[in-house]
């Protein structure tokens, strides 16, 4: 025969993932500074083909 459940067991269980605070905050310190890392670079890397070679020279000779 059935029995119903008890609903302090429902409610009251364990946790459905593993809730380790230090591992996720871990994870999430690594994604912070690789994306950061990642910025970084591309920022450098923008600000570096930006200056040797410019879309226009706005104190260079005009050209007719």
């Amino acid at each position: 025969m059935y029995e119903t459940p008890e609903l302090g067991k429902l409610n009251g269980g364990g946790d459905a993932a593993p809730t380790s605070g230090l591992y996720q905050n871990d994870w999430v310190a690594v994604d912070q500074y690789l994306l950061g890392v990642v910025v970084g670079i591309l920022f450098l890397a923008i600000f570096q083909i930006d200056t040797t070679y410019p879309i226009s020279t706005p104190n260079g000779p005009e050209i007719e």
